[in-house]
């Protein structure tokens, strides 16, 4: 973290952003709607009402990639826009976890589930393998 004392005030704009971009966030209920919706086309009508991209004619791997694409754009705007960068890594921390979780079942199992693996972390995929 940097050594610079930051106040309440110099997060008054990430926090109004947020709290403003929440309407895109899911809430309950509309997961509730996605997940009891019948088909795929229902439930990516229903995100893309609520500011989501389009992904009707994805398949699983598209989405995967539409929505990493998301989470890391979000990341990159938070660090852009955070006075101390290193909060942001605070929540990119649980990707490493994830990550390191992956690999080490991956090799005690001797299955590839790269699949599994997420590029959000703070370390690379390269350096953590």
């Amino acid at each position: 973290m940097s050594d610079k004392k930051h106040t309440d005030k110099d997060y008054l704009f990430l926090s109004t952003m947020l709290r403003a971009r929440a309407s895109v966030f899911i809430s309950e209920a509309s997961l509730d709607r996605v997940l009891s919706s019948g088909r795929f086309e229902e439930a990516a009508q229903i995100l893309r009402e609520q500011g989501w991209p389009d992904m009707a004619d994805l398949d699983r791997a598209g989405i995967d990639l539409a929505l990493a694409k998301y989470r890391e754009d979000l990341f990159t705007e938070l660090e852009r826009l955070c006075p101390d960068k290193e909060l942001v890594n605070l929540f990119r921390l649980r990707y490493d976890y994830h990550n390191a979780k992956v690999l080490i079942k991956s090799q005690a199992i001797g299955q590839d589930m790269d699949s599994l693996l997420s590029g959000s972390g703070r370390v690379g995929l390269d350096r953590l393998r």
